[in-house]
């Protein structure tokens, strides 16, 4: 049988692990913060994902990274509990959600910090239109139907057809879409058609 300290080694192991990580929180933590930090890295994770939508090499090592280090500061700031006012979640969501080349999880981040943000403050509606832009980028990512009809797919960022990622129109109803402050399909659809129109695509 194994003795009581070959089984209190490994929990040890553990806890001084678990005690090392909040340490390192800690420290990042320490210091004075911009209290427009989460702004500001929104506006960058926006400018930085523009960058590599319209570059040739569309999984381009450095900006990616960069979008991470962006991401995963938000992250730290949500740890150092710098992220719970509503304005604070809406930014850390609009900073997830501009860096969704990064994949699924880092979208449906997005989407968790866009809903805490929706139940903080149910009357703004750019809450509710983040967690919508949100929730469909995920379904697209997961191959899934989007629902808020919010997703325009094209060939490539500069040629190419655009189109209106599939929908499940029976989700959402279009009295919903114009009460969260989003456009109709109707209004996306001619959106796209004026794209490909600008495209030179008929």
């Amino acid at each position: 049988m194994p003795t009581l300290r070959a089984l209190c080694l490994p929990l040890l192991a553990l806890g001084l692990l678990a005690a090392c990580a909040t340490t390192r929180v800690r420290s990042q933590c320490r210091g004075p913060r911009s209290p427009d930090e989460l702004a500001r890295l929104a506006r960058v994770a926006d400018s930085t994902s523009d960058a590599l939508r319209l570059s040739v090499d569309t999984m381009a090592t450095v900006p990616r990274r960069f979008l991470q280090g962006v991401v995963d500061r938000v992250i730290t700031l949500e740890q150092c509990g710098g992220v719970r006012l509503p304005e604070q979640l809406r930014d850390a969501a609009a900073t997830a959600l501009a860096a969704r080349t990064l994949g699924a999880p880092t979208v449906e981040r997005a989407y968790v910090w866009a809903r805490r943000a929706v139940v903080a403050d149910s009357a703004d509606r750019r809450n509710w239109r983040l967690m919508a832009q949100a929730w469909d980028h995920l379904q697209v990512l997961q191959r899934k139907p989007q629902w808020f009809a919010t997703v325009v797919s094209c060939a490539s960022p500069v040629i190419g057809r655009c189109g209106l990622a599939p929908l499940d129109s029976t989700r959402v109803t279009e009295a919903l879409r114009v009460e969260f402050g989003l456009p109709t399909v109707r209004q996306q659809r001619a959106l796209v058609d004026s794209i490909n129109r600008l495209r030179g695509q008929p």
